[in-house]
């Protein structure tokens, strides 16, 4: 009997800690933002794809062709600011002289084809 409690017990401990440490969300809606903001990212513009909550959405940057004009990067960013602004799909974020888009944290997401994705979380800043 003592070594099915025993049992009982160990493997109620494992699930708890296996979901504690896989299963618990990485922050506030998925972000963990860092103590200081990190590189320049990009002096690029960037283009909505999707608002995720007030004041922040993920978009794809924007890099110019001369042949093709602004095409969409394989870089995805969660854009967030604290002006106020709210997005919205399709809107062109503009990084004007001076400003660079960096990295403030990451963000990580379960996608429509149930995957988890992990992008970096990006804020027009000074150079």
């Amino acid at each position: 009997m003592k070594k099915v409690l025993s049992y009982l017990v160990a493997f109620l401990v494992g699930v708890v800690v296996t979901l504690l440490i896989v299963g618990r969300p990485i922050g506030k809606n998925g972000m963990i933002f860092f103590k200081e903001a990190g590189e320049s990212l990009s002096t690029n513009r960037f283009e909505v794809s999707r608002v995720v909550d007030d004041h922040c959405a993920l978009a794809y940057e924007l890099v110019y062709d001369a042949e093709f004009g602004y095409m969409s990067s394989s870089l995805l960013a969660l854009v967030t600011n604290d002006d106020g602004e709210y997005y919205y799909d399709g809107q062109i974020l503009k990084v004007s002289k001076g400003k660079c888009m960096r990295q403030v944290g990451v963000y990580r997401y379960k996608t429509k084809a149930d995957e988890w994705k992990t992008v970096p979380i990006v804020k027009l800043m000074d150079i």
